[in-house]
This record gives structure tokens, C-alpha cells and sequence, in this order.
């Protein structure tokens, strides 16, 4: 395995917060993989992201937790 294969991989996401790839082009974030997203995995992204602000933005409650659980934070 080649040394930049090695450095991709040691970046790749593992369930965490997501990690970019600084370069000479700029600023990439990361995919699962360990390899800076490409513009077209941005473009699905940005898609996937705006379809779930719609459903927001329809009114249409998504999860809903009881107040008997919430109040155990201590927030009201």
C-alpha cells in the first residue's frame, strides 16, 4: 500500500465528526473511505440535505420526544 493510500485511510471517517483534506485546492471534506469527496458526491449531498429541510419546512414533525423523558435534562 502506497503512503498517501495509508494517509487517505488514517482520515477516513469512523463514525465521527467529519474530517477535511487541506490542499493546494482548497479545503475537502472527507468521505467514508479516507478520499476528499468529489464536486458530484457534494452535488448529492447538497440534494439529499435541501430534501430534508423541504420536510421541515412542510411542518411535518419528524420525532417527537414525550415531555416525561425530555424533563429529565432539566430544560423546559
Amino acid at each position: 500500500m502506497k503512503d498517501e493510500d495509508r494517509a487517505k485511510l488514517a482520515n477516513a471517517r469512523t463514525g465521527g465528526p467529519m474530517a477535511f483534506h487541506h490542499s493546494a485546492a482548497g479545503l475537502r471534506p472527507v468521505g467514508h473511505d479516507g478520499w476528499p469527496l468529489t464536486d458530484e458526491e457534494l452535488t448529492e449531498l447538497d440534494r439529499d440535505v435541501a430534501d430534508a429541510l423541504s420536510l421541515l419546512s412542510g411542518g411535518l414533525v419528524i420525532d417527537v420526544e414525550p415531555v416525561s423523558e425530555v424533563s429529565d435534562t432539566g430544560l423546559r
